[in-house]
């Protein structure tokens, strides 16, 4: 019974796939309406908006249309997602105005007040709207959250400076705990490697920010590479060698999921973590972060155990990362020295919120 409902979804689902915005402009012309979410799904693979109509994401299905077709569905897209841009703005203010239940929300007016143009151009609204889904409610928190994370990990006087990390300012860009790996996996995914055992003490929370930093720049590093914008990042928790003199603080683990799971506007497909300890402690350790991570966090994690020829195998095999480029402490080949270089390898410096 299950099996067949499933595939019930799964074939009305297929059948909804084949709607494009073609489909879209005859749908308007004999007044039949469409699901917001189709909508919404063409709206995010179909580039409508003007800088971009002659290429990008989506280009294929324009390119099959007459000019007049094409001018009807990019105007009925227009006028949907402008929509959709009033709904958000009223969940900003929403947010804003009951900040005793949601900080956040009074943090993004006040970022939007000090600098509009980068905070609440067109481009960085539907950055997120179209990350959610066009789903205004969620876009809107997002973005809050997004704000929030920034005033807390650079202040709000410096929120609004390039961002530009060096290893004098902060050590832990080279010292391998969170770092971007080259290229991307077969599914067109960017990868970063997050190394437990290379953790600053608990003790130390000027360190654990600066974590927190190189994190945040790494997920703007990848989200300057459209592939990955648009297909996300897988995240490898390189564990092995992890025992209790590795623990960190809940407060730092819980930053790190809003940080990963509820503020940047790049999803993390998957989280897969390695060569993890089997000791009781550790269980209940786990069961810890888990909850704190959030339940986005929690349903994308995997767990890998064996040795690293083990873990390689299984991240090449089952999950399209090339051992080419994991390091071999995940049983892969790439250089050592990568870790070490990694960030000299990307010119150009992160830019908050790519469009």
């Amino acid at each position: 019974r299950r099996a067949a409902r499933r595939m019930a979804r799964y074939c009305e689902k297929r059948e909804l796939m084949r709607v494009g915005p073609s489909e879209v402009a005859g749908a308007a012309a004999a007044a039949l309406p469409l699901p917001d979410e189709e909508i919404a799904r063409i709206a995010i693979q179909w580039d409508f908006t003007p800088k971009k109509r002659s290429g990008g994401e989506g280009a294929q299905d324009g390119a099959a249309m007459d000019e007049e077709t094409r001018r009807a569905a990019t105007k009925i897209l227009r006028e949907w997602e402008a929509g959709k841009f009033d709904e958000f703005d009223a969940e900003v203010e929403k947010n804003a105005s009951s900040s005793s239940s949601f900080r956040a929300g009074a943090v993004l007016v006040d970022a939007r007040s000090r600098d509009p143009e980068e905070v609440y151009a067109v481009s960085q609204r539907r950055l997120f709207l179209r990350f959610a889904g066009y789903d205004p409610r969620a876009a809107a928190r997002r973005m809050a959250n997004y704000w929030d994370t920034k005033y807390c990990l650079f202040g709000r006087e410096h929120a609004f400076e390039r961002l530009a990390l060096n290893d004098e300012e902060c050590p832990e860009m080279s010292q391998g705990v969170f770092y971007l790996l080259p290229g991307t996996d077969a599914f067109g995914r960017a990868i970063i490697c997050y190394k437990f055992t290379k953790l600053p003490p608990g003790s130390d929370t000027a360190a654990l920010k600066r974590v927190h930093q190189v994190a945040w720049y790494v997920l703007h590093l990848a989200m300057a590479n459209k592939e990955a914008r648009r297909n996300g990042v897988v995240l490898l928790v390189d564990m092995n060698g992890f025992s209790t003199r590795h623990f960190t603080t809940l407060d730092f683990i819980q930053r790190m999921g809003v940080l990963l799971f509820q503020s940047i506007p790049i999803r993390i497909r998957a989280t897969h973590c390695c060569m993890p300890p089997e000791s009781w402690w550790f269980r209940i350790a786990l069961s810890v972060a888990m909850r704190a991570i959030g339940r986005e966090g929690r349903s994308r994690v995997l767990f890998h155990r064996g040795s690293e020829e083990d873990v390689g195998k299984a991240l090449e095999d089952s999950h399209g990362v090339s051992r080419e480029g994991l390091p071999s402490a995940l049983g892969g080949t790439l250089d050592p020295s990568y870790v070490e270089n990694w960030a000299s390898e990307y010119a150009v410096a992160a830019s908050d919120g790519a469009s």
